[in-house]
């Protein structure tokens, strides 16, 4: 009975599409081909009558008594009531050929014969879900022409009897026949939107899914979970190779894969149909695809999936710039050189360009393969740049881009613009700014300006790159400017302008200390300074200054200078101006000196502090004494006398005088000159009783070593101080002076000058420069910027002097230099006394005497100090060496040598002859030396007894430090 049934299902259907009636869907709600692709059994031409003489008006019926109750329940809900009836009358007679095409003819005595139970539910397994509940997809009710391939292959097989069970089961699945896919068909209906699509195709899977619940099918439905679509890049584009794979769920085996396009026309593409899931494809335009996909597993049943792409255009953007100007947009001219890029947008990577360069006679010049390139142009006319760009991906392009060479314009500057117009005349010394207006297509290279004289004769003003010059004309007159301005390519053009310069008339003055009206002192210093009003540049000045009696001085060249002017008159000062651009102005003033107002600004006594019978100097510092005759009287007054006493009259400024008495005086210095200008000056000072002396300290050096080092410090009663050589204060270790010793201790040099001295030394002796006497000098001075030495004394080595090693190395040698620089090297020679306030220095030997020197230490400077008015004598012998000895013993006598104190020569050790001491015959001796030579044989038994016979105190360096009193 359900075969029958089927049969007249297939042959009512078959009639209605023979009597080409019209379906009762709207043509746009046919599904397309593409999606309804099913497996179709085969048919015989002996089957087709067969089938159309079986259905007849009571098959409807038939199907319907033979469904139970729930079935029925279940296709009312679903198929409309008027669907059966119209379907006979209203198929879609564009429908038949659809049907047609899928029937194979040679097929239908096979089913004939030889019904396969499986292939039926094939039929069956495409009728829509929602038609019958038991054939749940036969019957689309909005396409009944898809009710050929509507036949789910699940539906059926519930109501099979059990012969048809038999026969399934006895046939082989390699006899079951799969479908494929149509080929195009035109369609007139619209593309579906993909949830319609998807919706209608996923109803396929119904009849599966139920037959699953009843127990007679898998109990996992076919689905495709999901479609992947990628290509070579992130985003899809045209000619480009892409690849399509879908994910499937299934408990069964796929048995096929099918791709297509759906096109908007209604029409489907087939793309792949086989046995793997992934396939490529190449489209050829842009534009959004809908992608079909369907599986049939083993058993028949199919899955759909509709996936939506976009495809992107591939051609390129292609564009030419010409100096990063678009080429449309371009003027080029023969002559000028310039640059093409080819622009490129929108390519895929890996792709290729050429350009072309077709002449205006046709003929063409493959330019090289590069994206820009530098073209001259020669001749004018039309040209065109074609530029090819061939994708890796496929597809060549090419573009036309057409442009005009025009010929070269000339340069032509077509005005001269001035910051004065052409008819205003230009100041002398005014800036004026130049420019020239021109034409000119291509770039400027030089820029000349110049300034033409009357003469013809020519001054560049401006010469380079910026377009703008500035000139300023020192003289008046009649002049031409010339610009001249050439291109890059060496074209140029050039203009004359005439121009007029009117003079200017500076105001020049003389001002003295800023004012320009001022009474003039002799005696007085004064600021002359030259000033130039309406000048408007920068000058220099050349002054002379003419005196009373017509004598005259040239002036620093300076428009300011500093004068004192003693002579009394009328004075000129003449002034030559000139401006640093070219040209002189003169200016001459006439001033008057008169009298300076007398007055007293100082007194100074000397020495200080003033003692009883010490012969002191009194020296009035007076203003205005010295231009005509002038009388100074000085009154003193001493403790004790009831007024003052006139000591002295007397035509000079300062007097030499010796007070007697002790305690407060008071001294008045009347100052009086012939014009009648009188002026006073008092002044109050102590007078002390205390008797001169002097202190000599012998310094111990921190860490000497071997015979150990010479330094003597000599403070005088009148504050006069002086230091002897220095020693040194260097450990070995130590490479870098310091104030501060190893173990934290200052330097007893430094101490002693910072401390003793408050940090000052009148005269430093130097007897010569053996690191163990200068060194310490050496480092102070170039470390120490607390301690102020006024003057250095002693005798410089040199080449000249044909001395074995005068080279007393290279750090003694800088600070040697450094104090001749600074002017603060005395050099001196035998026989020469030198005076520091009441202490004397007399030169006694120097290394010119010696003519033999086989030794540095007979470079020694012998000094003797006497020490003013305690006329005590301290003769410091230095390193005198064996040979300077003899020679300083044969030219002093023995009362020439005598001496109070003695600094023994050489440390003690290695020195001169004995006999020397005997001449000096010292009651006191100082020997710079250490623990070292306290022992040697030389100092034991020559030096030693020596100064013994005649020395009451012996003062060693083993002792440290000691100071000395001498009164």
């Amino acid at each position: 009975m359900k075969r029958k049934l089927i049969i007249a299902i297939f042959l009512g259907l078959f009639l209605m599409f023979a009597n080409r009636t019209s379906t009762v869907l709207a043509a746009e709600e046919i599904l397309p081909v593409a999606e309804l692709e099913v497996d179709v059994p085969n048919f015989s031409e002996d089957a087709v009558p067969e089938v159309e003489s079986v259905v007849d008006a009571a098959a409807v019926p038939e199907v319907e008594s033979e469904v139970d109750a729930d079935a029925v329940a279940e296709t009312e809900s679903v198929v409309d009531a008027e669907a059966v009836p119209e379907a006979e009358s209203e198929v879609d007679a564009a429908a038949v050929p659809e049907v047609e095409c899928e029937v194979d003819v040679d097929a239908v005595p096979e089913v004939e014969s030889e019904v396969d139970a499986e292939a039926v539910p094939e039929v069956e397994s495409v009728v829509d879900v929602d038609a019958v509940p038991e054939i749940e997809s036969v019957v689309d009710t909005e396409a009944v022409p898809e009710v050929e391939s509507v036949v789910d292959a699940e539906a059926v097989p519930e109501n099979e009897s059990e012969e048809q069970k038999e026969v399934n089961q006895e046939k082989e699945p390699s006899e079951k026949i799969n479908s494929r896919v149509s080929e195009p068909v035109e369609e007139s209906s619209e593309l579906l939107s993909e949830t319609d699509v998807v919706s209608k195709l996923d109803n396929a899977g119904i009849e599966a899914r139920e037959a699953a619940k009843k127990g007679n099918g898998p109990k996992n439905p076919l689905a495709i979970t999901s479609m992947t679509v990628t290509g070579e890049y992130s985003f899809l584009e045209e000619h480009t190779t892409v690849n399509l794979s879908i994910e499937t769920q299934s408990s069964l085996p796929i048995s096929s894969y099918t791709y297509c396009i759906l096109e908007k026309q209604g029409t489907y593409q087939v793309i792949y149909h086989g046995e793997t899931p992934q396939t490529t494809y190449e489209f050829q335009s842009s534009g959004d695809y809908q992608l079909y996909a369907k599986v049939t597993d083993t058993l028949g049943r199919e899955a759909h999936y509709i996936h939506t792409v976009r495809v992107y255009d591939l051609t390129p953007s292609v564009s030419i710039r010409v100096d990063n100007v678009p080429v449309a947009d371009t003027k080029i001219h023969t002559v000028g050189l310039y640059r093409f890029d080819l622009v490129v947008n929108r390519a895929p990577q890996g792709h290729q360009t050429q350009m072309y360069l077709v002449y205006p006679k046709g003929n063409y010049q493959v330019m090289p393969v590069n994206n820009w390139l530098l073209l001259k142009f020669y001749y004018p006319g039309q040209y065109i740049m074609r530029a090819d760009v061939k994708t890796g991906t496929g597809g060549n392009f090419k573009r036309l881009f057409p442009f005009v060479v025009s010929p070269a314009p000339n340069i032509e500057i077509k005005n001269i613009i001035r910051s004065v117009s052409p008819n205003e005349a230009l100041n002398a010394y005014d800036n004026m700014t130049v420019k020239a207006d021109y034409n000119s297509p291509f770039e400027i290279k030089h820029y000349t300006y110049c300034l033409l004289d009357s003469n013809n004769n020519y001054t560049v003003f401006h010469y380079g790159q910026n377009a703008v010059g500035n000139v300023r004309v020192a003289y008046p007159g009649d002049y031409k400017i010339l610009v001249k301005v050439e291109d890059i390519y060496g074209r140029s053009a050039q203009r004359l302008s005439s121009l007029k310069v009117k003079p200017i008339n500076p105001r020049l003055a003389l001002l003295i200390d800023n004012k320009s009206d001022k009474t003039i002192f002799n005696q007085t210093r004064y600021k002359f300074e030259i000033t130039a009003n309406n000048l408007p540049v920068d000058f220099k000045t050349n002054m002379v200054l003419i005196a009373p009696d017509q004598s005259y001085r040239i002036l620093p060249t300076s428009r300011v200078v500093h004068l004192t002017l003693d002579e009394l008159g009328t004075y000129t000062i003449k002034a030559y101006v000139r401006p640093y651009l070219g040209g002189e102005f003169t200016h001459a003033e006439k001033f008057e000196v008169t009298l300076v107002p007398l007055s007293i600004s100082d007194l100074r006594l000397t020495p200080q502090p003033l003692r009883i019978r010490q012969e002191s100097n009194i020296q009035v510092d007076a203003i205005g004494a010295n231009t005509i005759k002038t009388v100074f009287s000085y009154w003193l007054k001493t403790p004790g006398a009831g007024g003052y006493k006139e000591i002295i009259q007397i035509e000079r400024a300062n007097i030499n005088w010796t007070f007697q008495s002790a305690g407060e005086h008071k001294l008045i210095v009347v100052v009086a000159r012939d014009d009648g200008d009188q002026v006073r000056y008092v002044q109050t000072f102590n007078v002390l009783l205390d008797l001169p002396w002097a202190e000599i300290t012998q310094i111990k050096p921190y860490n000497c070593e071997d015979y150990g080092a010479m330094a003597y410090g000599i403070i005088m009663n009148d504050g006069t101080h002086v230091f002897i050589d220095g020693g040194i204060n260097r450990a070995k270790w130590d490479s870098q002076y310091s104030v501060y010793s190893g173990d934290g201790t200052i330097d007893p040099v430094y101490s002693y000058i910072k401390n003793k001295m408050a940090g000052r030394v009148d005269v430093w002796l130097v007897t010569h420069f053996h690191d163990d006497h200068f060194g310490n000098a050496a480092n102070i001075i170039n470390n120490c910027s607390d301690i102020k030495v006024k003057q250095f004394v002693g005798v410089t080595p040199t080449y000249s002097d044909n001395l074995p090693g005068i080279d007393f190395g290279p750090y003694m040698q800088n600070t040697l230099n450094r104090i001749k620089n600074e002017g603060r090297w005395r050099e001196v020679r035998h026989g020469e006394v030198l005076h520091y306030g009441e202490l004397s220095v007399e030169v006694m030997q120097d290394l010119h005497q010696v003519s033999n020197r086989w030794d540095f230490n007979d470079t020694t400077t012998v000094f003797r100090i006497n020490l003013g008015r305690t006329n005590k004598k301290f003769i410091v012998l230095g390193d005198l060496y064996v040979r300077s000895g003899d020679v300083f013993l044969y030219n002093h006598s023995a009362d020439a040598l005598k001496s109070d104190i003695v600094s023994v020569s050489h440390h003690g050790i290695k020195g001169v002859n004995p006999i020397i001491y005997d001449r000096i015959r010292a009651p006191i001796a100082f020997v710079p030396s250490f623990e070292h030579t306290y022992t040697n044989s030389f100092w034991l038994y020559q030096v030693k007894p020596a100064i013994s016979r005649w020395a009451n105190l012996i003062i060693h360096g083993m002792s440290g430090t000691y100071t000395l009193r001498v009164e």
